[in-house]
This record gives C-alpha cells, structure tokens and sequence, in this order.
C-alpha cells in the first residue's frame, strides 16, 4: 500500500512518500503543495494522509481534485484539521479556511446542497470532532455524541471542539 503524506512537515508518517515545500521538513518530494499538478503520476497512491494542512491551502478545491488524480480508485483518503470552532483554527495566522463536518460534502454524490464544485471525488467513510479532557469538553462530547448536526448548529460555540477527522474513499 503506497502512501502519500501531503505537507509531512517534520512528522513524516513512518513508510510514506512525504511531499512539502519546505526543506527543513521530512519530505522525500520538495514541492509546493499549492501549485499544480503535483509531480507525481495519475493514480499513484492507495492512501492520502493530509494532516493539519488543509487550513492553509487557499485553493481547496483544486487541493482536492489533485488528491483525487493522485489517488487510485478506492484510495483512503484521511484529513485532520482543527475544527472550525477551536481556537487553535483561528490563532495561526496562516489558517486561510476553517472546516465543519459538512464541508467535505460539497465533494460527494448525494451532496445535501443541491450542488458540487467538481464532479463526486469522494465517499465519506467517516467524519468526526474530537475533544480535549476538561469539564466543558465532557459536556460537548455528550452533545456531540446525542446529535453532531444539532451540536455543530447549536452548541458548538458554547463548548468548541478541538479537531475534525474525516475519512473518504476515492470515486473514479
């Protein structure tokens, strides 16, 4: 299973191909994420890793169609990012968009919008929010855990959570 780790940083994952701009990172591939295409083939990997990375990149879409020509049919496709109401989505200066559960959505077949900005890329295999350990996260896993849609609408404010994790698999 080859994988593909976008923006490795300097916590390239074990075994992976890492691809990243800088040259202090660990990255086998030095490019910039940002301009495309990516040098890589069509249909190269079976697996995308992209962690804490996506906040940064300005052209979301083109990110995904790419992650989408790199991918074989049926690649997993993983993305950690800071939920849109942690407050660590929002004091990195270079944190360009901030991510809900359904943002993701506007990539898939049965969007719940009525439209797509690309054609279906992706099924969501999984999406979810962490939580830290405080008193207030214990309130917001229960509400979380009663009705993510009803916690992100209503209460996601009032008890932030800390990370999003969606997991997609690539359509083709």
């Amino acid at each position: 299973m080859r994988t593909l780790d976008v923006g490795c940083g300097r916590k390239k994952e074990q075994g992976a191909v890492g691809l990243d701009r800088s040259r202090l990172s660990d990255a086998d591939v030095l490019a910039e994420i940002e301009s495309f295409p990516w040098p890589f083939a069509d249909d190269s990997f079976d697996r995308v890793r992209c962690s804490h990375v996506i906040e940064h990149v300005h052209d979301v879409i083109g990110f995904m169609r790419e992650i989408h020509r790199v991918c074989r049919k049926g690649a997993r496709v993983e993305i950690y990012t800071p939920y849109f109401t942690s407050w660590q989505s929002w004091a990195d200066p270079t944190h360009v968009h901030h991510f809900t559960l359904r943002s993701f959505d506007y990539f898939i077949e049965n969007t719940p919008f009525g439209f797509r900005y690309t054609e279906p890329l992706f099924e969501i295999h999984e999406r979810r929010v962490t939580f830290g350990s405080s008193i207030f996260d214990k309130i917001a896993k229960l509400l979380y855990r009663f009705s993510p849609t009803r916690y992100e609408r209503r209460f996601s404010y009032m008890f932030p959570g800390r990370n999003l994790i969606v997991v997609m698999e690539t359509l083709k």
